[in-house]
């Protein structure tokens, strides 16, 4: 296989690409690595979707005394995403995601979740996939410094590269410019297949954890939506990795809807959400 982009609104062509590359290196030598908002999981409404999340971040620079603000501020913002992450109903978003999933990880195909969810949403995160009737931690890597409890793997959490000793995370003084990655990255986080990044450059990301992962794999499925698609591939491509890189387009028409409608009514279910958690 040669590395490629693309696009689909079916992950059973994700599936397709995956079984392409284990046919080609084995099961065991490939990685499929998906992103979880608007990819793996959908909400049922649009309060505390990934669009939702976008426009309030762009109210809080271009409109910050905007009425439809539920924080002043981006850390407020993010303690409110928390209690819609806990609160609010999930579902996948095609019916058959999860047997597609299990159908991989079956076959002895490793798989992830990357997310750019940091680990203070990993309770409610692990939760919600599992209602929705996925289990990474099947097949998933394991990292060289992940402790063990009760003969299972632990989460880690762990600082993505430094910028010191940059080589040792697989990454180069060139691409920490190119990509403009901090001076000092946010501590990712990785337990039970799901690996949250904090809102940090994904190729970058994944190029750490690979660094850090007990084995090392021929061909990589990755699956997100818009810039991240490109990044990972590029990033990938770049270190020699054999990747399959797919713009995962199902929820493309609900953003669009979102992006382009009135906020009235997201406005309320936030309001009326508010009331109810300050009702003793």
């Amino acid at each position: 296989m040669a590395s490629s982009l693309g696009e689909t609104s079916d992950y059973a062509d994700v599936v397709a690409a995956v079984e392409a590359a284990a046919k080609q290196y084995g099961p065991d030598q490939v990685l499929l690595v998906s992103d979880l908002d608007n990819t793996l999981l959908s909400p049922d409404q649009d309060l505390g979707s990934d669009q939702w999340f976008e426009w309030q971040s762009f109210l809080l620079s271009a409109d910050p005394k905007s009425r439809y603000l539920v924080a002043k501020d981006f850390d407020g913002l993010l303690r409110v995403q928390g209690i819609l992450f806990t609160t609010l109903p999930s579902h996948p978003t095609q019916p058959d995601l999860p047997r597609l999933i299990a159908k991989v990880q079956d076959a002895g195909v490793a798989a992830i979740v990357l997310t750019a969810r940091g680990q203070e949403f990993r309770n409610a995160t692990e939760s919600e996939l599992a209602r929705n009737g996925f289990d990474f931690s099947k097949t998933a890597p394991v990292l060289r410094e992940q402790p063990e409890q009760k003969g299972v793997a632990a989460t880690l959490q762990f600082v993505p590269y430094r910028k010191e000793a940059i080589a040792e995370s697989g990454l180069s003084d060139e691409e920490c410019k190119r990509w403009r990655l901090a001076d000092q990255p946010r501590p990712i986080s990785y337990g039970k297949g799901i690996l949250m990044v904090a809102g940090q450059h994904k190729g970058a990301m994944l190029l750490a954890f690979l660094q850090h992962a007990t084995k090392s794999y021929k061909a990589i499925v990755f699956t997100d939506q818009d810039r991240q698609v490109r990044r990972v591939y590029e990033a990938l491509a770049a270190h020699g990795h054999d990747v399959t890189s797919i713009e995962f387009l199902r929820e493309d028409p609900r953003v669009k809807a979102f992006n382009y409608e009135s906020k009235k009514a997201v406005s309320r279910h936030w309001r009326r959400l508010q009331r109810a958690m300050e009702t003793p």
